[in-house]
């Protein structure tokens, strides 16, 4: 017996080389394309960042260290493109977030059809930006749109939506919401089912309502479910480019220049593709702070 044991233990980190060894075949495909397509441009990115080049002449670079950062701080439309996109950011976690969670509250029940619907609200989830947001313009144009028929209906005047500065960031925030609360439902819907149903049931015999086990029960215990949804929704967010590209081209007046078309216009349309890289590793730093940040509010939390 106690031979047979010692022979085990040697042969133990042999097999565990091996295992590791089959798990790392498996997994290189993923790693090299995760580093080709992902690691390698952003090592790229933040390295153009450090010069200054033409988008025709990338090979005719000058270095000039910080200056494109320096350039950023002085920049008001830079400034102006990073207080739409939080803005915007702001309006999604407020709108967004509460409504999923009523829908995943309201989905999370064995009732005939609710499959149905379940899908229904995910299906624009997985439909392409662009054609969502050409779908969108159609529906929200000022002479034509299909929302300026409906207020024509009931004696409305008719409003600017996309043409219009104080309507158009809340109309692309009305479409993003449309689109992503799918998302967000189901992502909701996966943490209250972990929830175990005895404790609704012990709570149910205490004589408690709807509001109070949800005060006490499934939002306590939704918080960790709360801070993904949180950080996946602010990141979805902080990278909106077809909206904007497609209904407003950033206008009218800037008032949804978003960071990222902000980016797509720098480097494609005035051909400066370094100052665009500084903007890039800009947006990068700020989705990094923000989800750390989100992160660290709800670990405090939990603490508590």
């Amino acid at each position: 017996m106690g031979e047979r044991s010692l022979r085990g233990s040697r042969h133990r980190p042999k097999r565990r080389i091996r295992e590791a060894g089959t798990a790392l075949a498996f997994l290189a495909p993923f790693l090299a394309l995760l580093v080709v397509f992902q690691y390698v441009p952003m090592f790229d990115m933040v390295v153009s960042s450090l010069f200054r080049f033409n988008l025709f002449t990338p090979n005719q670079r000058q270095f000039i260290g910080f200056g494109n950062y320096v350039r950023l701080i002085h920049d008001p439309g830079f400034a102006g493109s990073v207080r739409v996109s939080l803005t915007f950011l702001a309006a999604i976690l407020l709108v967004q977030l509460p409504l999923g969670l009523g829908l995943a509250i309201a989905m999370n029940r064995s009732k005939r059809g609710i499959g149905l619907l379940r899908t229904a609200f995910f299906a624009p989830v997985v439909a392409s930006s662009v054609v969502t947001a050409a779908i969108w313009r159609l529906l929200l144009d000022p002479a034509n749109g299909l929302l300026n028929g409906v207020l024509g209906v009931f004696g409305l005047p008719p409003q600017g939506f996309i043409t219009s500065q104080s309507e158009a960031l809340p109309s692309i925030v009305l479409m993003t919401v449309w689109q992503q609360i799918g998302l967000t439902m189901v992502l909701f819907l996966g943490g209250l089912q972990f929830i175990p149903q005895d404790i609704y049931d012990a709570a149910s015999v205490d004589g408690t309502g709807h509001w109070q086990r949800f005060r006490y029960i499934t939002w306590p215990l939704l918080r960790r479910t709360t801070a993904v949804v949180a950080v996946v929704t602010s990141i979805t967010a902080l990278q909106t480019f077809a909206p904007a590209f497609v209904l407003t081209q950033g206008g009218p007046n800037g008032s949804t220049s978003f960071l990222v078309y902000r980016i797509y216009t720098q480097a494609f349309s005035l051909l400066d593709p370094a100052y665009a890289s500084a903007m890039s590793v800009a947006l990068l730093a700020v989705v990094l702070f923000i989800s750390l940040l989100q992160m660290r509010v709800h670990r405090t939390e939990w603490t508590y």
